[in-house]
């Protein structure tokens, strides 16, 4: 490790004063760990001390999906963060990446490239990970609609791993893996089917109940259904917000839109549980829709409609539920007189929405506490400054700026959970230069949070 490697850790333990992770539990802290890998004195000359690793690519993150970009492993007692990085210029610039926090020793580990990207950079490229019953680690590898997602799997934790394929996957995009309690693997991704069409993009699941050595196929949400006449190219699934939940019926939390012209704008946006006992959906009000949502289902399922088109990248959504699984959606709507924050619960009979009376933040996550209108928000605002905000029955009680950055031509993006986590490790975020998707550049910096105990 460089001079200036060790000069960041010394600095960022120094900042937390080493203080093992149970005392920073029950409070707000910023993991300070600073890791630049080998070669480090060649990053980017901006890279903060509260930064755990550099060279990442800031990627879209399906459009606010909470995603398992890290797995906490009890057993071993190391967090396992993926993302896309690697050296720039080349394919290597989107390589899914490996890197560990060991809370015993409170130390990061090197990161590690888990396979060579197959394909040239593309920003819509990114890992998830989960672990297995025998404590291999899985890392999954989706494209931007032109390769099969790659799953490498590592049983000597993250060292080395083994890649292949995923059949049935070629035209994958956006992809998002979960586990389930009974440790099957699901990975929700965008496919874009062959009929002509190019806007025509529903989206699939692939299943295993083998740790991940077979899998089964399913279409999830159809935007147009099967007929004789053939699809008219009429919807393209952005699945916007998911939330594991693990009682008292195990499964997701699922916000997706349906877009015109690919995703130039949209008109609504819909809401279903998936159950992971049956592999089914269903509505809010208790409607069986069974395996795949079509379009004749989908007034059924509608959560939101705006009025009219508007352009989706404005509306940023997130999902949780209470104690009781009770779903509360989150969203930044905007209206003539501005673009302002909303909440949506069930009453029982339809979804009432609520406001709390705040300005948009943007992009944001969510955990709802034991009754829906309880929340707390991490959100970005203007690409400059992290908050907390908790609420309490839809109404602002505490707002605490976590991390600020000076007016520069750097930006923070990107926010995630870490599932399964300790509270010490709750997520991250991207601090770096905003790049073309077509052409991103690994130079941002991934920052780390914590917060009090977890549900």
């Amino acid at each position: 490790m460089s001079t200036l490697c060790r000069r960041n850790v010394s600095r960022a333990f120094a900042k937390i004063g080493r203080k093992p992770p149970s005392a920073l539990s029950g409070r707000f802290a910023l993991l300070l760990v600073s890791l630049i890998f080998a070669g480090c004195d060649e990053a980017p000359t901006v890279v903060p001390d509260e930064s755990f690793v550099s060279g990442a690519v800031n990627y879209p993150a399906r459009q606010r999906t909470q995603l398992f970009s890290g797995w906490y492993d009890e057993a071993t007692q190391r967090t396992f963060v993926v993302y896309a990085g690697g050296l720039e210029g080349g394919a290597s610039a989107c390589a899914p990446q490996i890197v560990s926090f060991d809370h015993d020793t409170e130390a990061w580990s090197e990161p590690r490239e888990v396979a060579p990207s197959p394909v040239d950079p593309d920003s819509h490229h990114y890992p998830q990970v989960l672990m297995d019953s025998r404590g291999r680690v899985h890392v999954f590898q989706s494209f931007h609609n032109n390769h099969p997602i790659q799953h490498a799997v590592s049983e000597d934790g993250g060292q080395t791993f083994t890649v292949s394929d995923l059949e049935g996957t070629s035209g994958a995009t956006y992809g998002a893996a979960f586990r389930s309690i009974a440790g099957d693997f699901y990975v929700f991704f965008r496919h874009r089917d062959d009929n002509g069409e190019a806007d025509y993009e529903p989206e699939y699941f692939i299943r295993s109940s083998d740790e991940g050595q077979t899998w089964t196929r399913h279409r999830a949400i159809d935007p147009v259904p099967d007929h004789p006449a053939g699809n008219d190219g009429w919807g393209t699934v952005y699945v916007k917000s998911t939330a594991y939940q693990a009682t008292p019926v195990e499964g997701l939390h699922v916000v997706f839109g349906i877009h015109y012209d690919h995703n130039q704008r949209l008109d609504a946006h819909y809401y279903a549980f998936f159950r992971f006992s049956d592999d089914a959906f269903v509505s809010v009000a208790g409607d069986d829709l069974g395996p795949e949502i079509d379009r004749s289902e989908l007034p059924m399922v509608a959560l939101f409609d705006h009025g009219g088109p508007v352009d989706f990248y404005n509306v940023n959504t997130a999902v949780g539920a209470d104690d009781a699984g009770a779903p509360a959606v989150f969203f930044n709507f905007r209206r003539s007189d501005g673009e302002t924050l909303r909440g949506l619960t069930w009453t029982g009979d339809r979804w009432q929405e609520r406001d709390p009376g705040f300005e948009q933040v943007s992009p944001f996550e969510v955990e709802v506490g034991a009754v829906a209108g309880d929340a707390v928000i991490y959100a970005i605002e203007r690409r400059r400054t992290v908050h907390r905000y908790r609420f309490a029955a839809f109404e602002l009680v505490e707002d605490e700026t976590l991390y600020q950055i000076p007016d520069n031509d750097y930006r923070l993006a990107h926010l995630t959970f870490i599932r399964h986590g300790r509270p010490e490790l709750r997520g991250f975020f991207f601090h770096g230069r905003q790049s073309p998707w077509q052409d991103p550049t690994p130079t941002g910096s991934l920052i780390a949070f914590g917060d009090g105990p977890g549900r």
